[in-house]
């Protein structure tokens, strides 16, 4: 049964020899992980795991390490599809083959796509990897199977001359966010919920959140605030220094949404070819490649895992040894 300590419920079920607790909001909860730890934990070997209960259990470890809702939903959504092709919910982990996935993969790439194929082979593999440890699984993944090849299709990356015409377009406040964009490298999310406490006029520096890293924890990176940047940021300060964050929406009043399609609407009325907040991520690639900045300095910019020890080590001082200034430069008109 379950124990209450200091105000939190703890499930409990012994399973090879010892006690496996984990910590509910409710007595109910608790109740229902003891019930289906223990159809599922039938015997004390490895081979009594259903697949249901390594995902569920992975799902829940996801929430503790405080992964963002949208990706634990998509891991979701791909198990619950695995599970519906495949009728699996209640098999032994011992009675998933590395054929019975691939057929169930393959059937997914030809019926959706190759990418959906892979991305529901990712979470499958991951789910499998964190097993290994508390419920003694085998390094042999069956999950592994050869990824699909997928043809990509070419990143359209807008010409400088159609990013400074939406911004003129634009009206000044909506033109500081996407110059935001362009003179950080920043990722959609980073910038649209970007908080005034991440601003440092002091250090001239931008501290941005991401949790695209290992283990889906966030991690703070510091950006070098150019001058022109400081400038745009001064500017908007004078408008919503008084909130929270940096942009707001003037129509809702409230932080622009992730999801949002305004940039369509913007580049239409522009009469430009449309592009998203990502595409400004790799226009800054674009220009820093074009004016002979090193691979290197491109990844400082972007932050991307391959960044050099030297730079995470200046990043994790608030300081930077990447000069930017002058990189972004607007050119001159014609």
């Amino acid at each position: 049964m379950p124990v209450k300590r200091k105000g939190k419920w703890y499930g409990r079920v012994t399973w090879n020899g010892s006690r496996k607790e984990k910590q509910f909001p409710t007595k109910k909860d608790a109740i229902a992980w003891e019930v289906m730890m223990r159809d599922a934990i039938s015997s004390p070997r490895n081979n009594s795991i259903k697949l249901h209960v390594l995902l569920d259990e992975y799902l829940r470890s996801c929430e503790n390490q405080r992964q963002t809702k949208k990706h634990i939903q998509d891991k979701e959504r791909a198990y619950l599809k695995f599970m519906e092709l495949t009728g699996t919910a209640l098999t032994p982990l011992n009675k998933i083959s590395y054929l019975l996935v691939q057929r169930t993969l393959d059937y997914i790439a030809k019926t959706i796509s190759p990418h959906r194929a892979n991305i529901h082979r990712k979470f499958l593999v991951s789910a499998w990897n964190w097993g290994i440890r508390p419920f003694n699984l085998p390094k042999e993944n069956p999950f592994a199977v050869e990824t699909y090849r997928v043809d990509m299709n070419p990143k359209y990356v807008p010409p400088v001359e159609d990013f400074w015409a939406l911004v003129d377009m634009l009206q000044p406040h909506k033109g500081r966010l996407l110059m935001t964009f362009l003179f950080t490298g920043g990722r959609r999310n980073e910038i649209l919920s970007l908080k005034w406490s991440d601003v440092d006029f002091e250090k001239k520096v931008i501290w941005l959140e991401t949790r695209k890293r290992l283990g889906g924890g966030v991690h703070r990176d510091a950006v070098p605030m150019i001058s022109d940047l400081e400038n745009e940021l001064k500017a908007q300060r004078l408008e919503t220094g008084f909130k929270k964050c940096v942009f707001i929406n003037h129509e809702t009043k409230r932080p622009y949404s992730p999801s949002t399609k305004i940039m369509n609407k913007w580049c239409e009325k522009a009469g430009i070819t449309p592009f998203n907040f990502h595409a400004i991520r790799h226009l800054s690639a674009s220009i820093l490649a074009d004016r002979g900045y090193s691979l290197p300095d491109i990844q400082k910019l972007l932050r991307h895992q391959s960044v050099t020890t030297t730079a995470r080590y200046l990043h994790s001082l608030g300081l930077t040894s990447l000069d930017l200034e002058g990189a972004f430069d607007r050119p001159a008109k014609k």
